[in-house]
């Protein structure tokens, strides 16, 4: 690393160390998730974890892929759905059908 860069991290601004790896990781699923033929439709890295919300759809994939699969009811009939991939969580929402 140059020495401007290290200078960089060494005093944190906005862009800091754990902000530059959240990026990393947010980079790397996306490129994964295209690479599946998926989308993602919203990136927050200011999460505790880095979350990716991506649509609905036939997600078997992301829940063989990743780890700690939650569905999350709500009375309106729609659940909110994540899993855990490769230090990213992604999430989608399912609505009951009619």
């Amino acid at each position: 690393m140059s020495n401007v860069a290290t200078a960089i991290l060494a005093e944190p601004k906005v862009l800091n160390v754990d902000m530059v790896r959240a990026l990393h990781i947010v980079n790397r699923t996306v490129r994964w998730l295209r690479s599946n033929r998926q989308k993602a439709i919203s990136i927050d890295i200011r999460a505790a974890r880095p979350t990716l919300t991506v649509p609905p759809g036939n997600l078997d994939f992301l829940i063989a892929a990743g780890h700690g699969f939650n569905a999350r009811p709500f009375g309106d009939g729609h659940k909110l759905c994540s899993v855990i991939v490769d230090g990213c969580a992604i999430q989608w929402t399912e609505w009951r059908r009619a």
